[in-house]
């Protein structure tokens, strides 16, 4: 995940309805980036855009988690057992609950429901369902992080929020495709979104003027000068924000069982 580049949106969505308290934000990723030719697929083999031991940290061997009031939550069931909708204007999908670092400070700096959403290519997906009663032995199956210098791949990689009010939403979200960033910046979607976070971050710790210590994001956003949007959109441009004429509530209401 883009270090810091969700807290931006939030502030910037926050800024829209500044008289409104949303009930919830969710962190939403659909990355459904993979291999174009299918025959180079290779058995016992779990495929990612990052590091695969991480991802498979956070999907096998925790719990979802999300915040209210302040507070993280888990359920003790598998990750990849239910999913969650998500719906911005006509993008749709479904994705599982997942702990995630972000989900923790804007929960602890907003009074409201916070969790990570997050969909992988449909592969990785289907092959973690069909090992929950023995997702250890996934550790134990090979590891491939999609290389555009290596082989051709297809789809993007989407990263977003969605804030949730009461009676509608509003969404901010940015697409990347991996062999058009390859052409111009030799990595992939996933890791270019993480260095745009890290580079606007950079930029406002050499550049901007502020008093010494530890900040998050949005504590740069709302309490100093910090022009972390201006450097974040150098490189990481075309943000599409939108609303929903109606929510679909809540986490609870939004589950579906696998």
């Amino acid at each position: 995940m883009n270090p810091g580049v969700v807290q931006w949106m939030v502030v910037e969505l926050m800024k829209e309805r500044p008289n409104e308290k949303p009930r919830a934000c969710y962190i939403v990723e659909h990355d459904n980036s993979f291999l174009n030719d299918k025959e180079l697929i290779k058995p016992h083999t779990l495929y990612a855009s990052w590091a695969v031991e991480r991802f498979l940290d956070e999907a096998i061997w925790s719990y979802p988690m999300y915040m209210s009031h302040h507070r993280p939550l888990y359920f003790y069931e598998d990750v990849y057992a239910s999913e969650y909708k998500v719906k911005l204007g006509e993008k749709e999908f479904y994705g599982c609950l997942m702990p995630h670092e972000e989900v923790l400070i804007l929960g602890k700096s907003f009074n409201m429901e916070v969790g990570f959403l997050y969909r992988i290519n449909e592969y990785t997906t289907n092959l973690i369902r069909l090992n929950l009663d023995k997702v250890e032995d996934l550790w134990n199956w090979n590891r491939k992080v999609f290389n555009p210098a290596e082989d051709d791949i297809i789809g993007e990689d989407l990263v977003g929020v969605l804030l949730v009010y009461e009676h509608n939403e509003t969404y901010m979200y940015n697409v990347m495709n991996s062999s058009q960033v390859f052409q111009k910046y030799k990595t992939n979607a996933t890791y270019f979104q993480v260095e745009c976070g890290i580079y606007a971050g950079l930029c406002s710790l050499l550049l901007d003027t502020f008093g010494q210590g530890a900040y998050y994001v949005e504590e740069l956003l709302l309490n100093t000068e910090s022009k972390y949007g201006e450097y974040l959109n150098l490189y990481m441009k075309d943000f599409v924000v939108g609303h929903n004429n109606f929510t679909d509530g809540l986490l609870n209401d939004r589950v579906r069982w696998i």
